[in-house]
């Protein structure tokens, strides 16, 4: 049913994927409707019932948005005594572990009942932050869509505000909300006393929608997200196919859930109700059951009613939080509250990325950081877009000395890492500790590096006595004595049988090294990525670069479409001396609707330059992605249609030719610009790695003092190898679909 246009007020829930969109009038709902980002067509006519002006002025709602990435947090109660005002609440917020860059914008309330915060009392609170570049997103595919927020609410708060007041209406159960995200996702517990607990979740949409894309055998991730969310695609024989591919990350958010008590029911953010299916999918593997609340009753506790039976029916769980937003917003309440700019600025102790300072003596035994003194920055291959210093090279490592016989000798300690304050008074910086598999991988490359050299000097040394031995031959062979004869063939057999013997324990090792090698050199990538500012600014650039080719990939399609519409256009208007022609009409809003899609993709790639500038001031590379043409926003069009013909024409042709320009050739330019740029950074963080790498071998290395007892150390890299091997094909052949394993 379309809606008809008076006046009345708009509310609108917009997510990545998602629509949903109501119209409500002294609390009275006329209008409701969920749909997938997709059907642009069926959202166009839908606002242009709903606001005749919208493509003028843009549709005007109350719009809850859901920005990526977000952090959230419940106090403790020593928390939530200490932080009550909003400069608490931002230095509180500053310090926490969120990892988000940039300048940070925030929402808090009450845990309980979504109230404000206040200075007095010691009630517990919850915390949303975000980057303010996630807002700037967010309100940015809004404006993609035209719509104009009346103000910016929090989807995701709005449903915590729906399932808390249906709990606290029935008095009993618990619910978790999965509120997905891109990449990171959150599972907020509520109970009828509100959020109880916030628990991370690595598992976010990407993920999901790989495994659509993998299983139902598609090319492309837009495909994959099409069919998730259109709702037409049969889902229920392929339905636990895509969940079980999520099984292992699902066990992750099992292990989340409450021990010794109900589990609780399940419900997710950023879906509509097309998508309950995943929902049940989902929570039949974690042992629940969906969220399916009472919706009379919950719409009739926010004093809301419907013009129609059929507008009631329509609504599912995924729906509720947008009611709850009407609710609040009908009767005036301030709860739940709206996103709102914090002025949090990224601190040195904000991101887990960072090491804190620590107040210590200089005889406390730290681990190691990566500093400028162990790791010099990497120096990067020449690109006319990077600027850079070539570092000091690492010191070599030494040959440390070990016997040319291979005697009985007592195995090394283990390492200890230590790395003591220099005595110039400066205190050391206490870096994450190095997991302990590290520190045993370390330490068995160390001794397999001292074993092949033992062996190799062994050998030299029998190359020698070989040679010795060659020179007291007999003279004439059998003219010699018997017992000369025997002598020698005997010390000559020996010696080739060592080291037959020798070279086939080198070759042993090969294997050896080469998986210790690739093991340490992943462990250590995720040592130095919490451990290292620059080794992770390294990571993110080259993450950032290629999502902005991504991007600069999708614009190929915009810019095609810009070229055919400005074409049509052209045509429709030259035809007829008066714009505004009934036949002019759906060309110059198709017009008007992919220029806006294009500049909303030049706002999404001038934020990613942006990050990858402010990553590059705490490295040595300079970065800088070359220039995009300049594309119009959608009010262009409304300004070329009113020209006379002649320089419409004009502007619609120059328009044109630009767009065809850079699909032609610009495009694969800029991105071939950019993965140079891209391969460059993945060259600097290697090597920022093997320096070290390098480095940190030293140190296990100096510490190697005491004789090796070789034949041992063998007997355990070669246990070690086999049992590490053995752990990898049973995790392959658990997490193969076509495995008997269980």
């Amino acid at each position: 049913m379309m809606p008809t246009p008076h006046e009345s007020t708009i509310y609108a829930e917009l997510t990545e994927h998602t629509l949903l969109i109501a119209r409500s009038r002294d609390a009275c709902i006329d209008f409701f409707v969920e749909l997938p980002l997709g059907k642009s067509s069926a959202i166009q006519e839908i606002f242009r019932a709903l606001q005749p002006d919208w493509q003028d002025y843009g549709l005007r709602a109350h719009t809850a948005l859901s920005p990526q990435p977000v952090y959230w947090h419940r106090s403790s109660l020593e928390e939530a005594s200490a932080y009550r005002t909003e400069e608490a609440l931002r230095q509180f917020g500053a310090s926490l572990p969120h990892g988000l860059t940039d300048a940070l914008e925030l929402t808090a309330c009450h845990a309980a009942d979504g109230t404000l915060i206040t200075p007095d009392g010691s009630a517990r609170w919850l915390l949303g932050l975000a980057p303010e570049t996630s807002l700037a997103l967010a309100r940015a595919h809004a404006a993609e869509w035209q719509i104009d927020p009346l103000s910016k609410e929090s989807a995701t708060l709005g449903h915590v505000g729906a399932i808390a007041r249906a709990l606290r209406l029935a008095d009993r159960g618990s619910v978790v909300l999965w509120d997905l995200g891109a990449d990171r996702s959150h599972l907020l517990f509520i109970s009828p006393r509100g959020v109880d607990a916030v628990v991370p979740c690595s598992l976010g949409i990407g993920e999901i929608l790989t495994a659509v894309q993998s299983v139902l055998k598609l090319s492309f991730r837009r495909a994959a997200a099409q069919m998730f969310y259109d709702g037409n695609f049969d889902f229920s024989v392929t339905g636990a196919k895509i969940v079980a591919q999520l099984a292992p990350a699902l066990a992750g958010i099992r292990e989340s859930l409450p021990a010794g008590e109900a589990v609780p029911l399940l419900a997710c953010t950023g879906l509509t109700g097309k998508q309950s299916w995943f929902v049940r999918e989902v929570a039949h593997v974690l042992g629940s059951k969906p969220w399916v609340p009472k919706i009379r009753g919950l719409c009739a506790d926010f004093q809301l009613r419907f013009a129609s039976p059929d507008i009631e029916a329509s609504l599912s769980a995924a729906s509720l939080g947008l009611m709850h937003l009407i609710g609040r917003r009908e009767q005036g309440k301030s709860t739940w509250p709206a996103w709102c700019r914090a002025g949090i600025t990224r601190l040195a102790t904000a991101a887990p990325f960072f090491a804190p300072s620590l107040e210590s003596d200089a005889s406390v035994e730290l681990t190691p950081t990566p500093n400028a003194e162990s790791v010099s920055p990497p120096s990067p291959a020449p690109v006319t877009e990077l600027a850079s210093e070539r570092p000091r090279e690492p010191d070599p490592v030494p040959t440390p000395r070990s016997k040319p016989t291979l005697a009985p000798r007592k195995a090394p300690p283990p390492p200890s890492f230590i790395h003591t304050a220099r005595a110039s008074g400066a205190k050391p910086a206490l870096a994450p500790k190095m997991p302990e598999e590290t520190d045993t991988r370390l330490r068995e490359e160390a001794h397999l590096y001292l074993c092949r050299q033992s062996l190799t000097e062994a050998l030299e040394q029998l190359d020698r006595s070989k040679r010795q031995i060659e020179g007291t031959r007999p003279p004439f062979g059998v003219l010699g004595t018997k017992k000369a004869r025997a002598h020698y063939e005997h010390s000559l057999r020996s010696t080739q049988e060592t080291a037959l013997d020798y070279r086939h324990r080198l070759q042993e090792l090969a294997p050896i090294e080469h998986w210790l090698q690739s093991a340490l050199q992943g462990l250590l990538h995720e040592y130095l990525g919490t451990a290292s500012p620059e080794y992770h600014a390294y990571s993110e650039t080259c993450v950032l670069v290629e999502r902005w080719q991504n991007y600069v990939g999708e614009m190929h399609e915009f810019a095609l479409g810009l070229a055919r519409d400005a074409r049509l256009t052209a045509a429709l208007i030259g035809s007829r001396a008066q714009p505004g022609h009934i036949q002019q009409q759906p060309a110059v809003v198709s017009l008007r609707t992919i220029t806006s899609h294009l500049h909303a993709q030049t706002i999404r790639i001038d934020l990613v330059n942006r990050e990858i500038a402010r990553l590059g001031e705490s490295t040595r590379l300079a970065v800088a992605l070359p220039p995009l043409p300049t594309f119009h926003h959608g009010t262009w069009v409304d300004r070329v249609i009113l020209l006379n013909p002649h320089d419409r024409a004009l502007e619609l042709k120059r328009y044109e030719d630009a767009a065809r320009a850079f699909c032609k050739n610009g495009k694969n330019d800029l991105l071939l610009r950019a993965e140079s740029i891209r391969s460059t950074c993945l060259h600097a963080r290697l090597e920022y790695l093997g320096n070290y790498w390098a480095n940190l071998r030293l140190r296990v290395l100096e510490q190697c003092t005491d004789p090796l007892d070789v034949e041992h150390l063998l007997t355990e890299l070669k246990q070690s190898y086999v049992s590490a091997d053995l752990d990898l094909r049973r995790k392959m052949e658990t997490n193969s679909p076509f495995s008997l394993a269980r």
